[in-house]
């Protein structure tokens, strides 16, 4: 979870980002590296007090979250992380492949003399 000190940092990176979209990046990162694991609840009121802010950003990240289909609200209930089911993975999976593919092919097109002498090192 989130601490006072993840929102100091990111608050000198980002000094003009409202603190919502800071607990938001936070978390979407958390989630899709699955530091926070599916299922897991994320009590805002808890999430708040760790950081020392009021629920207002806490409640409106959690509402970009779910917006974005990461995580479940039910009304009266702390959100939730959603669970993938095999055919989410899988077509992530295929979307990376995709991506993964053309950019090494634009990189390669791209690359200098020197750039392919030092990977040749590597």
């Amino acid at each position: 979870m989130m601490k006072k000190k993840d929102l100091d940092r990111m608050q000198e990176e980002q000094p003009f980002a409202p603190l919502s979209s800071l607990i938001y990046e936070y978390y979407k990162d958390a989630m899709t590296k699955l530091y926070i694991l599916p299922d897991t609840k994320l009590k805002e009121s808890r999430i708040a007090q760790d950081l020392d802010i009021s629920r207002s950003p806490v409640d409106k990240a959690m509402d970009m979250l779910s917006e974005e289909g990461l995580v479940v609200k039910d009304h009266h209930k702390a959100p939730r992380v959603v669970s993938a089911d095999l055919h989410d993975c899988v077509d992530v999976c295929q979307a990376r492949m995709s991506i993964e593919g053309e950019a090494a092919y634009l990189a390669a097109k791209q690359i200098s003399k020197e750039q392919l002498d030092e990977l040749k090192q590597v």
